[in-house]
């Protein structure tokens, strides 16, 4: 017996995973991206690049598995940039980030407990006077710059990829399938995604009864900044898993379905 559908809507690059995933706990699917992800270059990038190269960066700080794809994506020479990027301590936000690292054969020094900014600012706690590079979205959250900041570090920023809001006629489909009650399941994995998602139904005229149908079914988010966005749109029940993770995530949303 199937578990009900959930609405998968991350960026279409993880589609077939995360419908692998979902089929595998015993749930049906809907797939529509609600956030997708493009290449970016900002002018920080040859910067970045030359801190590594020359030794200079202490920490460099990786937020995601995307942020590792798309800086190695843009190195003609990545093997000598590893073998440099090597004589760093590296942070990294989670397990699937530092999968991704390893997985290079960049080694890994620091990975917090939570997975989140926060839980990184946790772990670098003596960091005055340091090179710190965060590689990372256009859309970063500023708190942990902010905090590195405070304790004396020297952070860079660099902004590997960029987040975009897809809004066509797939996504307004997609509203309106939960408005009709197809879908049982959201898991929302940025605040981003919410926004979109929002916004969508916005343009359509019927957040209100959008509003009313997630009140009436299982919604899930990743982190409590995601979280609290939904909360700030009136969504009054929300599941959290401890661990940032998709699958996580997924088996708390399971073992709440009746």
């Amino acid at each position: 017996m199937m578990n009900g559908t959930v609405g998968i809507m991350r960026p279409a690059r993880y589609a077939r995973d995360s419908l692998d995933l979902v089929t595998s706990l015993g749930f049906n699917a809907v797939v529509c991206p609600m956030i997708e992800i493009n290449d970016n270059l900002d002018e920080g990038f040859e910067s970045f690049t030359g801190r590594v190269f020359s030794s200079k960066a202490d920490y460099v700080i990786f937020t995601s598995a995307n942020g590792v794809d798309f800086t190695l994506r843009k190195m003609q020479n990545t093997e000598q940039f590893i073998e440099s990027l090597n004589n760093s301590r590296i942070a990294a936000i989670g397990p699937n980030t530092m999968d991704a690292l390893e997985q290079h054969g960049i080694h890994v020094s620091l990975m917090p407990e939570v997975y989140s900014s926060t839980g990184l600012i946790g772990l670098l706690s003596d960091v005055s006077g340091c090179e710190v590079d965060i590689v990372r979205s256009t859309h970063g959250a500023p708190v942990l710059v902010e905090k590195l900041l405070e304790r004396g570090a020297r952070v860079h920023e660099t902004c590997v990829y960029t987040l975009v809001k897809p809004s066509g006629e797939k996504q307004q489909e997609f509203i309106r399938q939960v408005l009709d009650g197809e879908v049982d399941i959201l898991p929302f994995t940025s605040t981003m995604m919410v926004h979109n998602f929002m916004s969508i139904a916005e343009s359509m005229g019927v957040s209100g009864d959008l509003l009313d149908r997630m009140n009436k079914i299982l919604v899930g988010a990743i982190g409590i900044p995601t979280a609290n966005t939904l909360k700030k749109y009136g969504i009054k029940n929300i599941i959290m898993p401890e661990k940032y993770l998709f699958k996580d995530l997924l088996l708390e949303l399971k073992g709440a379905y009746k």
